[in-house]
């Protein structure tokens, strides 16, 4: 189990950040990431800010190392 289905993560986060944080994980920039959930890229960069906040982060390299906990 990792980080991303422990249910403190989903608590935090909402539905749409941890559809774009499991994007991030797996390598998507943020135009790959905008088109697959419709969205503009500059949303998809909002809500990597608020993930990174929410989570305490400061960067990506901090999300993924966050969302892979426990692999």
């Amino acid at each position: 189990m990792n980080a991303l289905t422990t249910g403190i993560v989903s608590e935090i986060l909402s539905d749409r950040e941890l559809d774009v944080l499991r994007r991030v994980v797996i390598g998507n920039n943020d135009a790959e990431i905008s088109f697959e959930l419709g969205i503009s890229s500059a949303t998809v960069e909002a809500h990597r800010k608020h993930i990174r906040q929410k989570l305490g982060l400061h960067n990506d390299r901090g999300l993924m190392a966050y969302a892979q906990i426990g692999d």
